[in-house]
């Protein structure tokens, strides 16, 4: 198979197109093995160079995802979740038939700064809890959740954050409910820790989502700061 090495349109684009068609075409289903560089350079007839800036566009435009030291891989359609479901992220996956997972990254007491104390209705400078988790879906990095607790809270530094749903975990150990939440979404770009853990380039664009938890009182009970990758997740906002 071969390309139009006399068309005025780049190799890697017209690799990029008949790539991105055959995937289209039902070819590839997601989640299947892509064929690796040293196959698509001995199928198509070009260098390595064009093959990789080729997979490199596809990756960018969510067609494909690379897992490190596994390969590259037909990306899955993005899972669709309303900011204002109830259920927790697991559960939500579980229902719409894909795999959820969650990694732990780090969990800590930290200074709480001006924007944290705010939300928690806290003063700047006072130690909260702050727990970093990985999502993944169907073992694709997917969102990276950071998540702060008033000191209150302290058990949540010794709770099983990864199997167990943080309202759940609160309500155990405090009585109280989650009842509402508040929710801001804009645009961010990954730095090198975020593009590390979202198998993703630096300066990539996510969108970042605030989320503040409050319980039946309306007290605030743990404020949320989510980075996305939106290829992979994206909100329906709905009535």
């Amino acid at each position: 198979m071969t390309l139009d090495h006399s068309s005025p349109k780049a190799l890697y684009l017209q690799l990029y197109d008949t790539l991105t068609d055959s995937i289209r075409r039902g070819a590839f289903n997601p989640g299947d093995a892509f064929p690796s560089e040293s196959e698509l350079v001995e199928t198509y007839h070009v260098s390595r160079v064009t093959v990789r800036k080729a997979l490199a566009l596809m990756v960018q435009d969510g067609a494909l995802v690379r897992r490190k030291g596994r390969g590259t891989f037909v990306a899955s359609p993005a899972f669709v979740e309303s900011p204002r479901a109830n259920g927790s992220f697991t559960l939500s996956c579980k229902e719409r038939g894909v795999r959820p997972d969650t990694k732990l990254v780090s969990r800590k007491v930290v200074w709480a700064s001006r924007s944290v104390a705010t939300q928690l209705n806290l003063k700047e400078g006072e130690s909260v809890i702050c727990a970093e988790r990985l999502r993944l879906i169907n073992d694709v990095p997917a969102i990276i959740e950071t998540d702060y607790f008033p000191q209150e809270m302290a058990f949540l530094m010794e709770a099983n954050l990864v199997d167990d749903p943080i309202l759940e975990v609160i309500f155990e150990g405090t009585g109280r409910m989650g009842h509402r939440h508040f929710d801001t979404f804009e645009v961010r770009f990954s730095g090198p820790t975020a593009s590390r853990l979202l198998s993703v380039p630096e300066r990539s664009a996510l969108l970042g989502v605030n989320m503040t938890v409050y319980d039946e009182q309306d007290a605030p009970l743990y404020y949320n700061e989510q980075l996305v990758r939106s290829d992979i997740y994206k909100y329906a906002m709905g009535n």
